[in-house]
C-alpha cells in the first residue's frame, strides 16, 4: 500500500532504519489515517518491500479497533484477485498490533484526482473495470467493502487499480441495523446506511458509483460532507448533477451505468458490480479475468458477451428451417414405421388379451391382481441383421419362427413390486422386467408372444392350491401347437436333458414339422407339473438363446465416475472455485425431473404399502441422480469456467432464472438449427452414397425404456435432460483440456473432441445393426455437429441438441394417427415445435416469461 511516490518526511513514530519484530526495517512512513499509520518496510526474510498498517498508539489497547485490526486481515486474506491489495498478516511491535500488507510504489486514486483532475476516457474506464472487479471479487466472498472511496484506490506503478483497506470490511451475513450500519466514511455511505440500516452489497454499489462520478468527472457527486447535509440531500430524492452537465462529450453508456448506481433505493441499482463492469462501454470483464489468470465468477460469465438478441428475419429463418427439418425427419421416418417393418404389431391389448385367453388354455385360473407388458428386441437377431442381405433381413424380420420384436406379459395375483440389486441412481424407480420381479410366487407368469400374437414363451410358478388340470398332455400340446400358430404334420417326442428355468418334471421335447416339409422342423420344450406346463418355449431347434450384455459394466463406469467426480468436486469446494448457487439450483432441476420421470415410468401395484415404498424409491432415485449431478458439475464446471468460460454464458444465465434471456433462446435456437441440419445431412449422405439405413430401430431399445410404451417413453423423455448434461460436460472438459495442454497449438483442441466423440458414439453403436460404413458416417456426422455446438455455441446449445436428438432416437415415427404407438410421433413433433417457437420469440426479445433482471 502507498500513499504517495516516496515516504513521508516527517518519518512518523518509527524511525528510518528501525528494525521492527525482527524483521522489518522501516524505509519511511507512508501516510497516516483514523484507522491508524502506514509504513514502508523491507522484509528481510523475504527480501521483498512491504507495507506495515500500525494501530494508533492510544487505540493500541482498545480491543474493538483490535478486533477490526485483526478481521481486516481475516476478510482481505480471502479475497485473492489483481486488482485488490493484498493482506499478508498480523504481527506486535513491543505491544503495537500491525499488519503487514503488499506494498504498492503509486498513490490513491484521490490525490491523482487533485492533482490531475479528471482522466482521459480510456484510462477512466479500464480503472472502472478493475474497480468493478475487485468489488466484485469481494462481493462472490460474501465480503462488503463499507468503505470504497477513491483514497482506498491505489494506482500502482504500472497504472491498475488497486482496492485497499478493508478494515470495516464485513461478512455480510453478520451485518445488522443499528449503530454499526454507519461505519464508513460519511460522503461515501448510501441513503439506506444513513437512515441506520445495514450495509449489503448495494451498499457498496452505490459507494462505487459515487467512485465512478469522481473518476470521469473529477468532482464529487454531492457537495455535503457531514452526516446531517447528506441526510438533508438524500431526503430531497434528487439526484446529483448529471455527468454530462459537467463533461462536454460525456459517454451516455458511462453516464447512464453512474446514475443507474446511484439510485435512492437499494434494489433498483444494478444487481451486482460485475454487472456495472459489462455495462461500462467495451468492457469485457470476462477477457479482463482470463487475461489476470483468474477464474471468472457464475455471475461475471453470466454477465459478460453480447445479449443474444435475433432480428425477427434471422429468427425467423432459424425456426422456418427447424420447424420444416423437423417435418422432413418425421414424413422420411415414418416412411417405414416399425409394424411394417416386422409385418405388423397387434396393440398391446389385445396382445395382453391373447396372453390371458393362452393361460386359460393351458389350465390356469390365475386371480389377475397385477399385470404388466412391453417390447423387447431379440438382440442376438439384430446383430445378424447387420451382415445379412436384403433379402435376408426381410426375411429375419417379419420371422413368425423367431420374430426381432417380441411382446412379454407379466400376471400375477399379488402386487408386483421390482427388485433392484444395482448400484443407486443408475435404474429408473420401479420397472417391471419380464425377469424383474421373480416368477417365486405362486400364480406369477410370464409369456413372451410374437408382434402378431404367436407364442413364443410361458412361465408359470406352479402352487399346491390349484386343483388338477382337466386337460391332458394332449389338449395341451394342441392348444400350444395353435397358440404358436404351427400347421403341425409331423410329431415326435423325447426326454429333454436341459435343466428347465421353473420348477416341475418331466420336461418334453416335441419335433414338430410344418406341413409341406419346405421349413425345419420346429421345437417345443415344456416342463410339467401334474399336467399343466410350468414352462413352455417355442423355438428353432438350431438356435441358442443369449440374452443382452449385462449392465453391471456400466454400473462400475458411474460408480467410478461418482468416486472421482466427488474427490475433484472436494478439491473445487476447498479451493472456493466452485458455482455454490447454480450447482444447487441443478440439484434442484435434476431431482424434480428424475422424480417425476422415476413416477411416471414406474410400474403403479395395487397395493398402498408397495406404493408408498415405490414413491420412496422414486424419491431416493431422484436424490442420488441429483447428488450425481451436483457432483460432476462442482467437479467439472469451474475448469470450463476458467478455460473457457465463452461456452456458458448463456448456460450460466438460465441457471440464474434469466430464462427469457435472449442469449437463452438463441443457444436453444441454434441447438436445434445443428441438430436438424446435421440429421439431413445424414439423409442426404445415405441417398447419395447408398448407405443403406438400419434395419431396424434397434437404439430406441437399448436404454432401460421401452419407446413403445407411452409411460416409459415420457419417462425417458424427462430423464434425458439430467443423462445429456453429463455426458456433454466431460466432452467439453476434454475440449478445455486439450486446449490448456496443447498451449501454442491449441486450435487443434476442436479436433481432439472431434475424435473423442466420434470414438464415442462409433462405440455407442457398434451393437446396432448397421454395416461399418454407415456407423463411421453416423458417428462422424453427429461428431461435427456436437463439436461445433460445443466449441463455437456453448453449453446450452449442446444440451439442446443432445436432448432432442437423444429423443430422437427413441420415438419410433408412425404417419399414422390412428395408430396406437402414434403419440410419441406427437409429442417429439410438438416438443420440436415448441423449442423452435420459444427459441424465436425468446431471441428476439419477446418476453414468454418474467425473468429476475440481471
Amino acid at each position: 500500500m502507498s500513499a504517495s511516490d516516496s515516504p513521508s518526511s516527517d518519518g512518523g513514530e518509527f524511525a528510518t532504519g528501525q528494525v521492527i519484530a525482527g524483521r522489518f526495517r522501516i524505509v519511511g512512513r507512508l501516510g497516516s489515517g483514523g484507522m491508524g499509520d502506514v509504513y514502508r518496510a523491507d522484509d528481510h526474510e523475504l527480501g521483498t518491500s512491504v507495507a506495515l498498517k500500525f494501530l494508533p498508539a492510544e487505540l493500541a489497547g482498545d480491543p474493538v479497533r483490535l478486533e477490526r485490526l485483526r478481521n481486516e486481515v481475516r476478510l482481505a486474506r480471502q479475497v485473492a484477485h489483481p486488482n485488490v491489495c493484498r493482506v499478508y498478516d498480523i504481527g506486535d511491535a513491543d505491544g503495537r498490533p500491525f499488519l503487514t500488507m503488499e506494498f504498492i510504489d503509486g498513490e490513491d486514486l484521490a490525490s491523482l484526482l487533485r492533482r490531475i483532475g479528471r482522466l482521459p476516457k480510456d484510462k477512466a474506464i479500464e480503472l472502472a473495470g478493475e474497480i468493478c472487479a475487485a468489488v466484485g471479487a469481494a462481493h462472490e466472498l460474501g465480503v462488503i467493502h463499507r468503505d470504497l472511496k477513491p483514497a482506498n484506490v491505489m494506482i500502482d506503478g504500472r497504472g491498475r487499480a488497486r482496492v485497499a483497506d478493508f478494515g470495516l470490511a464485513s461478512a455480510g451475513d453478520e451485518l445488522v441495523d443499528g449503530r454499526d450500519a454507519m461505519a464508513g466514511t460519511p460522503a461515501y455511505m448510501a441513503p439506506e446506511q444513513l437512515r441506520g440500516q445495514k450495509a449489503t452489497n448495494h451498499t457498496d454499489i452505490y459507494a462505487l458509483g459515487l467512485v465512478l462520478y469522481e473518476l470521469f468527472t473529477g468532482k464529487r457527486a454531492h457537495d455535503a460532507t457531514t452526516i446531517a447535509e447528506l441526510r438533508d440531500t438524500h431526503s430531497t430524492s434528487s439526484p446529483p448533477t448529471s455527468p454530462s452537465d459537467l463533461v462536454d462529450g460525456m459517454d451516455p453508456a458511462v453516464e447512464r451505468v453512474i446514475m443507474h448506481c446511484l439510485a435512492m433505493e437499494p434494489e433498483e441499482r444494478p444487481a451486482s458490480a460485475l454487472a456495472v463492469m459489462a455495462a461500462l462501454p467495451g468492457g469485457d470483464p470476462l477477457a479482463a479475468m482470463l487475461k489476470a489468470g483468474e477464474t471468472p465468477s457464475p455471475e461475471l460469465v453470466a454477465a459478460s458477451g453480447r445479449r443474444g438478441t435475433l432480428t425477427p428475419k434471422q429468427a425467423l429463418w432459424l425456426g422456418a428451417i427447424v420447424i420444416v427439418s423437423l417435418g422432413l425427419w418425421a414424413w422420411l421416418s415414418g416412411l417405414r414405421p416399425i409394424d411394417k417393418q416386422v409385418g405388423g404389431i397387434l396393440a398391446p391389448e389385445v396382445l395382453a388379451h391373447r396372453a390371458d385367453t393362452l393361460l386359460e388354455d393351458l389350465g390356469y385360473e390365475i386371480e389377475k391382481a397385477d399385470s404388466a407388458w412391453g417390447f423387447d428386441l431379440d438382440w442376438p437377431i439384430v446383430a445378424r441383421l447387420a451382415s445379412a442381405t436384403d433379402e435376408e433381413r426381410q426375411s429375419l424380420l417379419r420371422s413368425e419362427e423367431r420374430p426381432v420384436l417380441r411382446f412379454w406379459y407379466r400376471l400375477s395375483p399379488y402386487p408386483m413390486a421390482p427388485w433392484r440389486g444395482s448400484v443407486p441412481g443408475t435404474q429408473v424407480g420401479n420397472i417391471v422386467t419380464p425377469d424383474d420381479p421373480p416368477l417365486r410366487e405362486p400364480g406369477m407368469a410370464l409369456v413372451r408372444l410374437g408382434p402378431r400374437g404367436a407364442l413364443l414363451e410361458v412361465r408359470v410358478m406352479p402352487g399346491s392350491i390349484w386343483p388338477a388340470s382337466k386337460l391332458n398332455r394332449e389338449e395341451t400340446l394342441n392348444s400350444i401347437i395353435a397358440a404358436a400358430e404351427i400347421d403341425a404334420s409331423g410329431i415326435s417326442m423325447r426326454e429333454w436333458a436341459g435343466i428347465s428355468p421353473m420348477p416341475g418334471a418331466p420336461t418334453l421335447v416335441w419335433s414338430i414339422q410344418d406341413t409341406g416339409g419346405e421349413t425345419e422342423a420346429r421345437e417345443i420344450v415344456a416342463t410339467f407339473v401334474d399336467d399343466r406346463p410350468t414352462w413352455v418355449r417355442v423355438d428353432p431347434p438350431t438356435e441358442t438363446r443369449r440374452s443382452r450384455p449385462s449392465t453391471d459394466p456400466v454400473s462400475l463406469v458411474i460408480f467410478g465416475f461418482f468416486v472421482a467426480g466427488a474427490l475433484v468436486a472436494a478439491f473445487n469446494i476447498r479451493t472456493g472455485r466452485w458455482d455454490r448457487r447454480g450447482a444447487l439450483r441443478l440439484a434442484i432441476v435434476v431431482f424434480v425431473l428424475c422424480l417425476a420421470s422415476s413416477v411416471i415410468g414406474s410400474h403403479h401395484p395395487l397395493s398402498v404399502t408397495e406404493e408408498v415404498r415405490g414413491f420412496f424409491t422414486s424419491v431416493a432415485y431422484a436424490a442420488t441422480r441429483a447428488l450425481v449431478s451436483w457432483l460432476l458439475y462442482v467437479a467439472i464446471e469451474p475448469f470450463i469456467r476458467k478455460l473457457h468460460p465463452s461456452a456458458l454464458i448463456s448456460w450460466s444465465r438460465l441457471l440464474a432464472g434469466r430464462v427469457a434471456d435472449p442469449a437463452v433462446g438463441r443457444d436453444v435456437l441454434i441447438g436445434l438449427v445443428v441438430l436438424e441440419i446435421q440429421t439431413v445431412v445424414l439423409i442426404l449422405s445415405f441417398g447419395l452414397f447408398r448407405l443403406s439405413t438400419p434395419a431396424i430401430q434397434a437404439s430406441a431399445f437399448a436404454g432401460s425404456e421401452d419407446p413403445l410404451s407411452m409411460a416409459s417413453y415420457l419417462a425417458a423423455v424427462l430423464r434425458y435432460p439430467v443423462v445429456v448434461l453429463g455426458v456433454n460436460l466431460g466432452f467439453l472438459l476434454v475440449y478445455v483440456v486439450a486446449r490448456w495442454m496443447l498451449g501454442p497449438l491449441h486450435r487443434a483442441a476442436p479436433l481432439v473432441m472431434w475424435l473423442a466423440l466420434f470414438l464415442f458414439f462409433y462405440g455407442a453403436i457398434a451393437g446396432g445393426d448397421g454395416e461399418q460404413l454407415e456407423r463411421t458416417a453416423l458417428a462422424a456426422i453427429v461428431s461435427t455437429g456436437s463439436t461445433y455446438l460445443a466449441v463455437r455455441q456453448g453449453l446450452l446449445a449442446y444440451v439442446v441438441a443432445s436432448f432432442v436428438g437423444q429423443v430422437s432416437m427413441i420415438t419410433m415415427v408412425t404417419l399414422d394417427p390412428t395408430a396406437w404407438y402414434f403419440p410419441p410421433t406427437a409429442i417429439y413433433v410438438l416438443l420440436g415445435t415448441a423449442l423452435a417457437i420459444f427459441g424465436i420469440k425468446t431471441s428476439t426479445g419477446l418476453k414468454l416469461f418474467t425473468s429476475r433482471a440481471s
